[in-house]
């Protein structure tokens, strides 16, 4: 069964400068699909139950409730126009929606809980402050250069999601994985040079070069997971210098706000062409980027040790960072004075609980006081793939 809905015809509505107002209660029941022509205006004392498929071929402004029965979904929502907008007071419910339009402006709330159908335009919230949510289960098909969300997303859950995010012209995703429990983030793309705010001078020795056209944000609203995380570089996004760089050489950075410098997150071949995924879960939130890296200062299983300790309670450089040795917990890191006399041992080194912050744990200088100011080494252990590996390298302390 077929109907078209026009402000003319439906006995609920209230003919206003072409509009089909809904004032109470509408069910659309399962297999009944409903073309509304002109914009459809949901009051604040109403209620659509979309049981079956709603084409929107205009605007739609919510201000009442919009669902669909949650026990047995069969619900779909079409945006089949040209420019439409979403605005209203109150979330929109979806079960599934379509977006085959010539754009889309989200002025209010959106949520999807089973599928967003990026068929063809562009969903923009970044001009207009609108809300897109993905719900737990929640996924989206068809993404493209032809259609996104340009802005902000908000997606709940545990299971793996690739955030369709992108600028107005190109899609440039980001994914998560391998989050054990339920989370919120809010992500979004930008298309600028993360300089002006987060300077690439300041940066972990590791790093050569911070891609200087494009980043991505993402903050945790809820929960304390962390997630391995997947971006891609891109012809006509990146910078020229990370996509004339060898791929191996390409590493996910992150803007660390509490230490104050861009920090390495390492860096392995993705999922698809081009894309490149940290080792292991990030070690926080915020700003991320493509970066080409220092190859030479990599040790077997993707192991970096930054040598520059700087103890003075500053929040950078306070500790050892030995990325990627949490991933190789048969680990020891031993320090020595320039005299070989040993001042430190560290058994399962993790950067967290077992970590070296400058003061010694053997010998005769135990104690509260950071040890002096000069040069050290450290002798690093530690097996990959049943094999040991063993590095000694100049240590540089100064916390005075």
């Amino acid at each position: 069964m077929k109907a078209i809905i026009n402000s003319v015809f439906l006995v609920l509505s209230i003919a206003s400068y072409s509009q089909t107002t809904i004032g109470t209660e509408l069910t659309i029941v399962k297999d009944t699909e409903i073309s509304v022509l002109d914009d459809f205006n949901i009051t604040n004392t109403a209620e659509v139950v979309n049981d079956g498929t709603l084409i929107l071929n205009a605007n739609l402004v919510n201000n009442g409730i919009l669902t669909y029965t949650v026990l047995n979904p069969t619900s779909k929502v079409r945006f089949v126009g040209a420019s439409q907008t979403i605005s209203g007071s109150n979330e929109a419910m979806f079960y599934d929606v379509v977006f085959n339009n010539s754009a889309t402006n989200l002025i209010g709330t959106i949520q999807v809980d089973n599928d967003a159908d990026f068929t063809k335009g562009i969903v923009n919230n970044r001009d207009h402050g609108g809300l897109f949510f993905f719900n737990e289960a929640s996924k989206h098909s068809n993404s493209s250069n032809e259609s996104f969300v340009n802005g902000t997303v908000f997606k709940k859950g545990s299971s793996a999601f690739n955030f369709p995010v992108g600028n107005a012209t190109e899609y440039r995703s980001i994914s998560f994985e391998n989050t054990a429990n339920t989370n919120t983030f809010t992500t979004i793309y930008k298309d600028e040079n993360s300089d002006t705010s987060y300077s690439h001078a300041t940066k972990s020795d590791i790093i050569e070069f911070i891609d200087t056209n494009e980043y991505w944000e993402i903050e945790q609203t809820e929960g304390s997971d962390f997630s391995i995380i997947e971006l891609s570089r891109n012809a006509n996004t990146s910078s020229s210098e990370i996509n004339a760089a060898t791929l191996s050489d390409i590493h996910i950075v992150r803007w660390d706000i509490d230490k104050g410098y861009w920090v390495d997150e390492g860096g392995l071949t993705g999922s698809t062409p081009n894309s490149i995924k940290t080792l292991t879960q990030v070690s926080g939130y915020g700003i991320f980027a493509l970066a080409t890296i220092n190859t030479n200062k990599t040790l077997p299983g993707n192991v970096v040790v930054y040598n520059n300790l700087t103890p003075n309670g500053d929040g950078v450089n306070d500790e050892l960072l030995i990325v990627g040795i949490e991933k190789h917990p048969i680990n020891t890191v031993e320090i020595f004075n320039r005299w070989g006399v040993a001042v430190a041992k560290i058994i399962s080194y993790d950067n967290k609980d077992r970590v070296f912050k400058g003061f010694a744990n053997i010998g005769i200088n135990i104690g509260d006081t950071v040890l002096p100011s000069g040069t050290y080494f450290y002798v690093l252990n530690y097996t990959v793939d049943g094999e040991n590996v063993r590095k000694i390298e100049y240590l540089y302390i100064n916390g005075k």
